[in-house]
Parts: structure tokens; sequence; C-alpha cells
């Protein structure tokens, strides 16, 4: 908060500084990053950043004005390498970070501040989708359940595994039917991948029938995605 007041209204705790804050990178950066409309002269242990932020773009956590998700991301990508920035993606994932303005809104809103070269190059390759469609992916889902009459399954549901507590997207108890829903490109990095693929594992170890399905799936595929649900449930049922 000091280092906030010292560069004046509209500055915001950011870059490693707010990273090390959300917990998306592991190490302690021993200097605080702040952005702020003016040019400041840096002094230990305040590293200063001279950029506009928009409403959008800042939040307060912990009573501290700090970048949001997306925005500590996009600044990330001018001082980490690709591989560094890519695990501070899926810590974001991991952790269920959402921000008002997501990173392809920031790259068309920023498309020549350092980084977004970086930034442009794994949304277009599909590494990386943070911030898109989470929310939307949901409530379109929430509409097919109903629409189809199928059974309503419990959201954000806690499952204890040997291995310790996850928590699902969908669950249908009775049935041990788990449905994850993969937001667009949200899943497409390779960790994130082998992590899905070890967690569908130890559901099925402990007798889950787990499913996934994406945003094309739930809008495009509806109908084929409604009837392998019926499918899953009425077989669950049965056994």
């Amino acid at each position: 908060m000091a280092a906030i007041l010292s560069a004046g209204g509209g500055a915001a705790v950011s870059h490693l500084a707010a990273a090390a804050h959300r917990r998306l990178i592991r190490s302690r950066p021993t200097v605080i990053d702040v952005t702020c409309g003016r040019a400041l002269r840096s002094r230990p242990p305040l590293r200063f950043h001279r950029s506009e932020l928009r409403m959008d773009e800042v939040e307060v956590i912990d009573a501290i004005p700090m970048t949001t998700v997306a925005r500590t991301l996009f600044d990330l990508a001018a001082v980490l390498s690709p591989g560094r920035l890519e695990l501070a993606v899926n810590e974001a994932e991991v952790h269920g970070h959402s921000s008002p303005c997501a990173l392809p809104e920031l790259l068309e809103r920023h498309p020549r501040r350092p980084g977004a070269g970086v930034i442009r190059e794994i949304l277009d390759e599909g590494r990386i989708g943070y911030g898109a469609h989470e929310s939307e992916l949901e409530e379109q889902f929430q509409i097919l359940v109903v629409e189809e009459c199928l059974q309503q399954p419990l959201t954000n549901a806690l499952v204890e595994l040997p291995s310790g507590p996850i928590v699902v997207d969908c669950l249908w108890l009775p049935q041990r039917v788990v449905l994850e829903l993969d937001g667009e490109k949200f899943h497409g990095t390779v960790r994130r991948r082998r992590q899905d693929l070890a967690r569908d594992r130890a559901l099925t170890a402990a007798g889950y029938r787990p499913m996934r399905a994406g945003w094309r799936e739930v809008v495009g595929g509806r109908s084929r995605l409604a009837a392998d649900l019926r499918q899953a449930l009425s077989a669950s049922s049965g056994s």
C-alpha cells in the first residue's frame, strides 16, 4: 500500500509482484512492481512501470489495487520466458481465476506493448486460452440440462479420492457420473492435458465415470452430448 500511495492515483501493484501475491509464480520477487500513468524513477525496493490502466484491468485485493489476473499475465509476457509464462497461466487456471477483460481483449487493446507478440503467438497456437468462455460454457450447459430434461447435477462438487479431495464441474452422485466442462482452449497445454488425464484415471479408479465436454459439444453438438449423458446415467443406474 505504501508503494501505491507513493505512485499516486490510478496506480496498481503489477508484474511479478502481482503474480507472486496471487501465487501465479512460486518465487518471491525482491522488488515491488507498480504500474501508474506517470513516469517515476524506480528506487529499491520499488520498480515503476508507466502505463495507463483501465478500470477493467485493475481490482482491489486485500485492500490493495492490483492488476487483474489477465493484465498481470499480459505484463508477465514481457519479463518471463514462454515456458514460465505458461506455468503462470496454468496456475491461474488451476485456481479458477477470472478477469473482467480477457487476454484476447488485452491483446487487441495493447497490440504493441512488450510481450504482445508472445501472447499473440501462444493464443494463435491454442496453447493457452485463459479467460475465454468459462462462465458462458457453464451457463450454456445449464440451458442444455433444462431443455433436454436431464437430471440436474451437483455443480462445483467436492469428490473425495484416495489421493485427496478434488472439485469437479458436474456430478450426478447416485450414478457416480462426472462431467468436466473444458473451456475453449482452456485445457490445451501439455501440462493441463496431463493433469486432466490424471484426474480422469483417479476418478475411474475410485468408481466414477468421468466425461468431458467443451464449447463445441455443449453448443454445437448438444443433442449428441445429451444422448451420451442419458446413456451414461442410465447405465450407471442399472449397474
